[in-house]
């Protein structure tokens, strides 16, 4: 990682990407001295996206803070989280897209997008089933002359 905060701005303003940059310009605060909840706070996210991206550039170096995660779950792992999403009760309160990803972090600790967790709950969720109605027969009414 550059030793300063400076160094990471200039390499923000030679950023093309907004979401580097974002990235970049929050870790200098951190750098220079800005607690995490500040810095967060300037940059519109929570604190725990930022220390997210710090723990992922301590472990895999800048470029691992900066990639967006890929989401990409193994075979295994898809089913593992398919049938705990299947085993949710039906007849309880509807599981919604944070649950699945805050419960694939938790496993596995991958993060995964918000139209991955939606992609899985719909496709293993409780469906509830719908009323099925009779089809009603248009009556005419009858002609006297």
């Amino acid at each position: 990682m550059p030793e300063t905060g400076d160094e990471l701005r200039a390499q923000a303003a030679h950023e093309r990407l907004p979401h580097r940059r974002a990235r970049l310009l929050a870790i200098a605060d951190v750098r220079d001295g800005l607690p995490v909840e500040l810095a967060a706070e300037v940059a519109d996210i929570l604190p725990r996206t930022l220390y997210t991206w710090l723990r992922r550039g301590a472990e895999g170096g800048l470029d691992a803070a900066l990639d967006r995660p890929s989401g990409h779950l193994t075979e295994p792992q898809v089913m593992e989280i398919a049938g705990w999403i299947a085993r949710a009760p039906p007849d309880g309160p509807p599981w919604r897209v944070n649950r699945v990803q805050n419960g694939v972090l938790r496993r596995f600790g991958m993060e995964i997008t918000v139209h991955v967790a939606r992609r899985l709950l719909r496709r293993h969720g409780p469906r509830r089933r719908r009323k099925v109605l009779k089809k009603r027969r248009l009556s005419v009414a009858p002609v006297y002359d």
